[in-house]
């Protein structure tokens, strides 16, 4: 089985500015699924998804001098795999005529308010886990397979992966998110108050089949 490559912050965004090949396989290994979660919740095809993937490879290449700080790489990928995402749905919406699609197939296109909503949670999940490294592994694990897996794992999907009772999975997912909240703020000296759009209570809802435990 072939061994993933894993980087911290700071080696990788360096590692990225001189176009290693080491940093870019990491990079994929580290990134991948937060890119590729980002295509699929916009509603991208399996085609689109390849090249929207490869779009962000290349805008992450051209702006990686840019970014400022490494800490907030996974929000600064996430920032420009959504405007990348939203752009390919436009393009797609406005290259064809109107009265060409079927009702259904105009409906589809369409940015829905929903997703919307959905991708700004995504990209406050992002945000936080920018400071996913110093987080404990337990919670880690928890964080990334309630958002970052693809397709959606369920509660009872989560509780066999990580061992742990069905009706623990909702406690623990508020006590991660709230350690991981303390975290951003530490590393980004933000008071807590000032951004209530970082409130874990606000990041998602579970899936559906925890909705009535």
């Amino acid at each position: 089985m072939k061994r993933k490559e894993s980087m911290g912050h700071n080696e990788l965004v360096e590692g990225l500015r001189t176009n290693s090949d080491a940093a870019w396989r990491a990079f994929v290994d580290q990134y991948g699924k937060l890119i590729h979660s980002v295509a699929v919740r916009v509603g991208l095809n399996s085609d689109e998804i390849d090249d929207h993937f490869q779009g962000v490879c290349l805008s992450v290449l051209r702006s990686i001098g840019k970014l400022r700080d490494s800490r907030y790489l996974v929000s600064w990928v996430y920032k420009i795999a959504y405007r990348a995402a939203i752009d390919s749905r436009r393009r797609k919406r406005d290259s064809v005529p109107v009265d060409s699609y079927s009702e259904a197939e105009s409906t589809a296109l369409q940015v829905e308010p929903s997703i919307i909503e959905e991708m700004q949670q995504l990209q406050t999940v992002a945000q936080l886990m920018d400071s996913l490294d110093e987080l404990d592994p337990k919670c880690g694990r928890l964080l990334k397979l309630l958002f970052l897996a693809e397709p959606q794992l369920s509660y009872e999907e989560i509780s066999r992966k990580e061992d742990l009772p069905l009706g623990s999975i909702g406690p623990n997912r508020a006590r991660c998110l709230e350690k991981l909240q303390k975290i951003y703020f530490r590393l980004s000296k933000q008071d807590p108050r000032a951004s209530a759009s970082l409130k874990p209570t606000n990041v998602s809802a579970p899936p559906k089949d925890a909705q009535q435990e």
